[in-house]
C-alpha cells in the first residue's frame, strides 16, 4: 500500500541533526550507509559477506519501504552539510498464530555513522521508530543484534530491548 504520511517528525532544533521520514531521493545515501554497517560487521565477523550487486539490491529494497505504509524508514541528516549520518529500517508484522497475537515492529537495519555517535541521535532515532510502532497498534517490537557486536547489545538494551530468542548458525 502506498504511504500517506508526512516527512515530518517531532524535532529538537538545538540539535545539529535532523531525524525524518527517507524521501526515495535519499536511496543511494542509505545504500551507502548499508555498506558501511555491513563493513562494520564484516570487521567483526567474517560471515558477514555481500555480493557484488547487494547495494544495488539493497537500494532497490529500500525504494520499496520508503513507499509502503507498513514500512518506516528513517534518516539522521546533519543540518548544516546535508549529509546522511544515520538511518533506520522497521516494518509491522503480523505474528504467527501460535504467538502473541497481533503486530509486532520489526527493526531490520540501525546505522549512525561512527563520526556522529554520541549525540543522542540513536537514541532519537529508535525513539522515534518506538513511536510510530506504537501509533500503528503493535504489541512489541523486535530485532536482531550480532553477537559480535557489543556496542550495539548495549545500546539496545539501554532502549529497554531484552534478549528472548537466540538466532544459531552453523556454515557449510
Amino acid at each position: 500500500m502506498p504511504r500517506q504520511e508526512s516527512n515530518s517528525l517531532s524535532d529538537d532544533p538545538a540539535s545539529p541533526y535532523l531525524i525524518r521520514a527517507a524521501r526515495v531521493a535519499d536511496r543511494e545515501s542509505i545504500g551507502d550507509l548499508w555498506l558501511d554497517l555491513m563493513e562494520y560487521h564484516r570487521e567483526r565477523d567474517p560471515r558477514f559477506k555481500i555480493g557484488a550487486d547487494a547495494r544495488a539490491k539493497y537500494i532497490r529494497n529500500v525504494q520499496e519501504m520508503i513507499r509502503m505504509r507498513e514500512c518506516r524508514v528513517l534518516v539522521a541528516e546533519n543540518r548544516e552539510t546535508g549529509e546522511l549520518v544515520g538511518y533506520v529500517t522497521a516494518e509491522t508484522k503480523h505474528y504467527a498464530p501460535v504467538t502473541i497475537a497481533g503486530l509486532y515492529g520489526a527493526i531490520s537495519d540501525f546505522y549512525v555513522s561512527p563520526l556522529h555517535r554520541r549525540h543522542a541521535l540513536g537514541k532519537r532515532m529508535a525513539e522515534e521508530v518506538f513511536r510510530w510502532m506504537h501509533e500503528k497498534k503493535c504489541v512489541a517490537v523486535q530485532l536482531n543484534v550480532a553477537e559480535a557486536n557489543p556496542e550495539g547489545q548495549a545500546f539496545w538494551a539501554a532502549m529497554g530491548m531484552e534478549p528472548f530468542l537466540r538466532l544459531l548458525h552453523k556454515t557449510f
